[in-house]
């Protein structure tokens, strides 16, 4: 298994989470019915649907997951183009350093 795979397994996943997130936040006022006491799945409709502070708190974490997916685990291409480092230089016995 090549060292990149879990990296973009990762990305993929974590996007598809963020993605969910911000769905449920946007889709929650249509799948909402309106009822006084809503039970079950119904329930966690209702409380997207309703709950402004959780709507904006989903929204934003919704970012930070696509945030931090780009970031910390997107993968990078393999340049071709790139110079190998220079061999270092010989220490100076003579010369003072850390």
């Amino acid at each position: 298994m090549h060292p990149s795979s879990g990296r973009g397994l990762l990305f993929w996943l974590i996007w598809i989470q963020a993605v969910v997130l911000g769905g449920l936040v946007l889709i929650a006022p249509f799948l909402d019915r309106g009822d006084e006491q809503p039970d079950g799945s119904a329930r966690l409709v209702a409380l997207f649907a309703r709950d402004v502070a959780l709507r904006r708190t989903a929204l934003a974490s919704a970012v930070g997951l696509a945030v931090c997916a780009s970031v910390f685990f997107r993968a990078t291409p393999v340049r071709q183009d790139v110079q190998p480092l220079a061999p270092p230089r010989p220490r100076q016995p003579w010369g003072a350093g850390a």
